[in-house]
């Protein structure tokens, strides 16, 4: 897939000019170069990875992995590791209900055409039915 060649500067340059809208065209390159990471990830075989990597995702899936630190903090953790556990698992509740119930609804993005990208069928992991962005495991990986 080709990205566009028009660079974010030239983008700014023609939006001052009035000739085009910086938000769509910005937007459409950011597009582009998304589809051109999540084929080259596609078009490269990593058989020693993918197995693990299902794995991890899997184990992030509803933030068990979180939780399972944070049951981890309150056994070995004491008082801190309590505290530290309990304001963890609040941020990631905080979190994941405004991303998955609120921004998700407001920016619905479609999942990624593993077909259309030739991704292997080995290779392929079991989709959500939500849409792709934002990411609820980056979210609360990040909370």
């Amino acid at each position: 897939m080709a990205v566009e060649p028009a660079s974010v500067a030239e983008t700014l340059a023609d939006s001052r000019s009035g000739d085009h809208d910086v938000a769509d065209r910005v937007l459409r390159q950011l597009g582009a170069l998304d589809r051109a990471v999540y084929g080259a990830i596609a078009d490269t075989p990593t058989p020693d990875l993918d197995e693990p990597l299902r794995r991890l995702s899997d184990l992030a899936s509803w933030s068990k992995l979180w939780i399972g630190i944070a049951g981890g903090l309150v056994l070995v953790g004491g008082p801190r590791g309590r505290r530290a556990a309990a304001t963890g698992l609040m941020s990631i509740g905080v979190t994941s209900a405004v991303v998955n119930q609120g921004i998700k609804r407001l920016a619905p993005r479609e999942r990624p055409d593993r077909e259309g990208e030739g991704v292997p069928v080995a290779r392929q992991v079991e989709m959500p039915d939500s849409t792709s962005f934002p990411s609820g495991h980056s979210a609360s990986g990040f909370a």
